[in-house]
């Protein structure tokens, strides 16, 4: 099970702080951006996700590609760090089943570019004039 993006910033401050919760409470890094979030409250407005986005593009050299790359499954922030929400994913997902997104095939096995399916209704691409 995923944690919540609150969760995740909390397990990576203790992670921080060598797992010590009074170092947490103690941190003296106030311009890092968890800093606000360290003790599981959520004390400003704004998205936390975006707070992980800004952190991992800062532990990934800046790069977005670098965050995308990224192998440390193990961090805590690992399945925000492209600054989604893995449970809008899995929503996405159920909602919209791979079936209705298929490319129809013709009689001679070729892909109809004039066309693409939707659901259970063909609809023309835009053509350029």
């Amino acid at each position: 099970m995923s944690l919540t993006p609150l969760k995740s910033i909390r397990r990576y401050c203790l992670w921080c702080c060598n797992n010590q919760t009074k170092e947490v409470r103690l941190c003296p890094k106030t311009d890092c951006p968890f800093y606000p979030f360290r003790m599981n409250k959520k004390t400003t407005g704004g998205s936390l996700i975006k707070v992980i986005r800004k952190r991992c593009l800062d532990c990934g050299e800046g790069t977005a590609q670098a965050v995308k790359q990224c192998d440390f499954n193990d961090c805590p922030l690992f399945a925000y760090r492209l600054g989604k929400s893995p449970a809008h994913k899995k929503l996405w997902q159920d909602r919209h089943p791979a079936h209705l997104f298929a490319k129809k095939v013709g009689a001679t096995g070729q892909e109809n570019s004039k066309e693409r399916q939707t659901s259970d209704t063909l609809v023309p691409q835009d053509n350029k004039r």
